[in-house]
């Protein structure tokens, strides 16, 4: 089993004279030198190809002549180049012969790939003549069946790069997402699903084609390209099995016999020799299944569908009676009438299916095209997003200033953001330092999609990712920038955590202006905090929680302030009277059911109160959260104008009592005396 170039251009007797029996990776002589010298001639050394005899290829073989060459093996000296070409980020997994790790290309460390390292066994140890020979076997089988045997499909994984040294084999491979079928189980429906399941059958078509069966079809070996479920990816080859005798199309010029002995294609010792393409088509019928049924599905029999509160049971009700037909009596016939002895469908047959075949939907007229597509696709992200918050980088896709970046893990961002210090209003919120650039310091906010309030209802847990979509939305589309309200600088998503970059405002809150507080100052804050509620209230917004430490003042001598946290503001699109250009309150892709059902707890009265509550702090000098028991106001310290405006929309018994709210609206707080004095 010798590793080499598929097309070095060399003579035989350059590459001989070139060979390395310690970069040899055979699986069944090359552990020993006396061995090698008394074991039968290599098919792959070329001068020793032509005292082989060539079989024929039966007249059935279709060859596909403009398939890409396949990659080269790069040699490496010693371990430690690898550093030259790839940069390790992290561990993605880890088996008993490999470990597989995000990459950066070393060269251009804007791409990412998956690098799996697998050391060779060593000569003198046990493993070397049983486990660890057999798994490097199927590595080399994995690497040929990739790089030689297929041709590249958009459904299957790519090889990138193939190197090698003394110790190790190093695989580069194309990186996915970390979603899985069994992500996408739940938000299947009758069209993704039937997008899915079509990619898939054309994928293993295509293998079978070419004589290569998967053998382990199954949801964590299905990976998606994209947060938004729209294109997978069938990895893991390493228990594939490859048949020259099964193959109806080949790759120009190749000839099994210079990759395989004999022996390779039919060792005893591999514990799949008995997978044929019905395997593959079996593991189809189950994830078809499992489609429909929204879940993993374990097993195919017929008592699966006799099961009391069958967790199982296909969704008809989503699924239309040809997906069903495809279901039923095509792909997983075993479990709906078992006492039918039943052949596997053949692959090519079942693409001709109507549910994969299908008239395509017609055409919407042009005006309303791009409003259904993106309409369409916000439905998908919208689904996606309860159990996967990368589900945001699409729905923000267009963001003006730049697209949120998507993690594969929370420890990711230390490749963006430092965290250096806590900042003052609380240990949510973090002092950062851009490590790209570390003149530029911001402050840094986690939120999570399971919420992490312990006090927390069910309900609201299960509506934690849309109420981070929801302030997301408030703060990127539907308030415009503003003097007074913090900025985001980036968002960067997980599928559990999305974190927020916003400019970093330094200062004291409220809470610690209050004792300082005098007439001319109280008033200048004020006016600000009013007219920026007013503004927000203009474009629909409530901000529900205008808290004191929510508002930072900005600088030394209390001239300026911006409210930073919006974790509880609504959105309400029958207050706004004005619209900001990237938002198109008519359009349905921004707002779907669960935010209609959130807005409806929007309430301008609550902010004019809760500014009720900050005048009469600022007036008091302290604010105490127990309003029994509220302390006088400083009234010599502020004109009467500032106590009249108290006494309309303070707290009791300072200001109205409850039950005689008078209503009093922003744009009347706004040209109250006290504020338009100078």
């Amino acid at each position: 089993m010798s590793w080499r170039n598929s097309s070095s251009g060399r003579t035989p007797e350059e590459e001989e004279a070139d060979y390395d029996p310690d970069l040899d990776l055979e699986s069944d002589t090359d552990y020993d030198s006396d061995e090698r010298e008394n074991s039968p001639p290599r098919r792959r050394r070329r001068h020793e190809d032509e005292a082989q005899p060539m079989r024929e290829d039966p007249p059935r073989i279709q060859e596909d002549r403009d398939a890409e060459p396949p990659l080269d093996v790069k040699r490496l000296e010693a371990d430690a180049e690898i550093d030259n070409h790839y940069k390790k980020v992290k561990v993605l997994g880890a088996g008993a012969y490999a470990v597989t790790h995000e990459v950066l290309d070393a060269k251009n460390p804007g791409v990412r790939y998956a690098m799996k390292i697998q050391e060779k066994p060593e000569r003198d140890s046990a493993s070397a003549e049983s486990d660890g020979k057999q798994n490097h076997l199927r590595m080399y089988k994995e690497v040929v069946i990739l790089n030689i045997v297929l041709p590249r499909h958009k459904n299957i994984i790519c090889l990138k790069d193939l190197l090698l040294s003394k110790n190790n084999v190093y695989i580069v491979q194309e990186l996915c997402q970390e979603l899985n079928l069994e992500d996408f189980y739940p938000v299947a429906d009758n069209s993704s699903g039937r997008m899915i399941f079509k990619q898939l059958v054309e994928a293993v078509h295509f293998m079978h084609q070419f004589g290569v069966v998967h053998a382990d079809l199954k949801a964590e070996n299905i990976l998606f390209s994209k947060p938004d479920f729209s294109e997978c990816k069938i990895i893991d080859f390493g228990l594939a099995v490859y048949k020259p005798e099964w193959a109806t199309r080949r790759r120009n010029n190749f000839d099994a016999s210079e990759w395989f002995s004999e022996e390779e294609l039919v060792t005893d010792d591999d514990l799949y020799e008995q997978a044929t393409p019905a395997t593959d088509i079996e593991s189809l019928g189950r994830i078809l299944f499992s489609i429909m049924a929204g879940t993993e599905v374990p097993v195919l029999s017929e008592e699966l569908m006799n099961l009391d509160d069958n967790p199982y049971e296909p969704r008809y009700e989503i699924f239309d009676e040809s997906a069903a037909d495809l279901l039923e009596n095509v792909m997983c016939p075993m479990v709906f009438r078992p006492d039918e002895a039943v052949e596997a469908p053949d692959l090519g047959q079942v693409l001709q299916h109507p549910w994969l075949a299908g008239e395509e939907i017609p055409a919407p007229p042009e005006e309303f095209l791009a409003l259904s597509q993106e309409s369409v696709q916000s439905s998908m992200d919208f689904a996606i997003l309860q159990s996967n918050l990368t589900a945001l980088a699409d729905l923000f896709k267009d963001w003006l200033k730049s697209p949120a970046t998507v993690m594969r893990d929370i420890d990711d961002l230390t490749m963006y953001y430092e965290a250096t210090r806590s900042m003052l209003r609380g240990t949510k919120v973090m002092e950062c330092v851009d490590v790209r650039d570390e003149s530029r310091v911001y402050a840094l906010k986690v939120l999570a999609r399971v919420g992490e309030d312990a006090n927390m209802t069910e309900e609201e847990v299960m509506n934690q990712p849309f109420r981070i979509y929801n302030e997301l939305l408030i703060r990127l589309r539907i308030l415009p920038r503003h003097d007074h309200l913090v900025s985001i600088v980036d968002v960067l998503v997980q599928k559990d955590f999305v974190v927020v970059v916003s400019e970093l405002c330094e200062g004291p809150t409220l809470e610690e202006f209050f004792p300082l507080a005098r007439n001319g100052t109280a008033r200048h804050i004020f006016k600000q905090l009013a007219e920026t509620v007013r503004f927000m209230h203009e474009f629909g917004v409530v901000h529900m929680d205008l808290h004191c430490h929510h508002i930072v003042v900005t600088d030394e001598h209390f001239t300026h302030c911006k409210i930073v946290q919006f974790s509880k503001a609504l959105y309400d699109s029958e207050l706004a009277t004005r619209g900001y250009m990237f938002f198109d309150r008519e359009a349905g892709r921004w707002i779907n059911g669960d935010l209609e059902f959130m807005a409806l707890d929007a309430n301008v009265e609550v902010d004019i109160r809760a500014l009720g509550r900050i005048l009469h702090s600022m007036m008091a000098g302290i604010h105490t959260e127990d309003t029994s028991n509220l302390p006088p106001p400083r009234l010599d310290l502020f004109d009467p104008h500032a106590a009249d405006l108290l006494s309309k929309i303070g707290p009791s018994p300072f200001g109205p009592d409850e039950n005689q709210w008078n209503h009093m609206t922003l744009l009347q707080i706004c040209q109250h005396p006290w504020l338009l004095l100078t």
